[in-house]
């Protein structure tokens, strides 16, 4: 092999390592942002327009995003220790996150909106850069 190839593999290599740590800090953000926005609920923040709500009421909707983000959190861990678990439970709760902040969309608008392109950013990092894990 030659030099240049090898270095290409390095660069290649610290690339990935970095969007791997990127999606476990961001997941972490993520799961732990949820969690607080379902405590709000929860809590029956006056904020909160539970009129706005495709389905459902606000303890509903605050009991999931409470679930989901000590969910996220948990899968954060095993991303940051690269587990292929934490990959594929990434992946899947990043996608479900996606699905729920789409029905809690005129509620949290600007929230929503957020959380939705973050979780994208992270099943980009998980899909492409998965030869991390494992």
């Amino acid at each position: 092999m030659s030099a240049r190839s090898e270095k290409a593999r390095s660069k290649q290599a610290a690339r990935a390592a970095g969007w791997g740590t990127f999606a476990a800090v961001f997941f972490a953000l993520l799961g732990a942002f949820n969690s607080i926005e379902g405590i709000a609920a929860l809590a029956g923040d006056r904020r909160l327009d539970e009129a706005e709500l495709f389905v459902g009421d606000l303890t509903m909707w605050g009991a999931l995003l409470l679930f989901f983000g000590v969910a996220q959190v948990f899968v954060a861990v095993l991303i940051f220790r690269r587990s292929p678990m934490g990959m594929v439970g990434g992946i899947l709760l990043a996608g479900t996150s996606i699905v729920i902040h789409f029905f809690i969309l005129g509620a949290y608008p600007i929230w929503s909106l957020v959380s939705m392109v973050v979780a994208g950013i992270v099943i980009y990092a998980l899909l492409v850069y998965g030869d991390e894990f494992g």
